[in-house]
């Protein structure tokens, strides 16, 4: 069983376990987030529910970590535009 929800404006697909990765939120580690906004799930039978737009389900997840994604570096250098081009990440378990 999977499940694609939106958390933080991004849509992310997951199972139970899975360690997941968002933008950043404004929990810190240890705490629990409630996901509400479900798009779509499937079952083990393969059985798909498709909300319209949101599913009424919900499930809560643990923030493991924050962390930066590496800098990414591009083939024009502008010093002016170096200075942060890295992501916020949470890394979260449902």
């Amino acid at each position: 069983m999977y499940a694609i929800a939106e958390i933080a404006g991004s849509q992310v697909k997951f199972s139970n376990g899975d360690t997941i990765r968002v933008p950043k939120l404004s929990l810190e580690i240890g705490e629990n987030l409630t996901i509400e906004k479900f798009l779509l799930t499937v079952t083990d039978d393969g059985a798909v529910t498709v909300g319209k737009p949101y599913l009424t389900a919900s499930a809560s997840a643990t923030v493991v970590e924050h962390k930066r994604d590496p800098k990414s570096f591009c083939c024009i250098r502008n010093a002016a535009k170096d200075l942060s081009n890295r992501a916020v990440i949470v890394s979260i378990i449902p």
